[in-house]
């Protein structure tokens, strides 16, 4: 699988992954447009999974989903409470400015449980930074991750996939 995270690179991987059923990870800032293009791919023989990095691109995903009629497979960014070490350390943590809290996960659940739509969270993903320097920030980060995966797990049967972001 490939992953994008803009139009651009969105059109470019379109023009060249062939693989049948290859996933396509499509983070990033998600408008409109994008995530159309993104639920389309699956015509082309892809497994699109868009990621919900702002609460509010639910609502735009199931928007899209419903002109397109195609059912989508969504995947979830956790803010890890634990913060990474190194360079880019603030890109997880209490005041990291991408990502979902928990509390925000659990009312994505909810909106998509109210449409009996659980079962399309397919992939949970963190990022908690690049270049990371610690083993130590790397082993309670990845704990973190794992139970909330466990915990999502049972809310969403559906949930495949845990995509631990760059820096790892």
């Amino acid at each position: 699988g490939l992953e994008v995270g803009s139009k651009p690179e969105l059109l470019s991987v379109l023009a060249v992954h062939n693989t049948p059923n290859g996933l396509l990870l499509c983070n990033g800032y998600n408008d409109y447009q994008f995530i159309e293009l993104a639920l389309m791919a699956s015509h082309l023989g892809l497994r699109p999974i868009v990621t919900v990095e702002q609460l509010y691109e639910l609502d735009t995903i199931l928007r899209a989903s419903e002109s397109t009629g195609v059912t989508p497979e969504i995947g979830l960014r956790m803010n890890p409470s634990s913060r990474g070490a190194g360079r880019w350390s603030a890109s997880a943590g209490e005041n990291a400015k991408f990502g979902l809290a928990l509390y925000e996960i659990i009312e994505a659940v909810n909106q998509l449980k109210a449409r009996g739509m659980e079962n399309c969270v397919k992939l949970l993903h963190f990022h908690m930074g690049s270049q990371i320097t610690s083993i130590n920030a790397i082993k309670k980060v990845m704990q973190e991750a794992a139970r909330v995966y466990t915990e999502l797990r049972k809310l969403c049967p559906g949930l495949e996939f845990l995509d631990v972001g760059g820096g790892l």
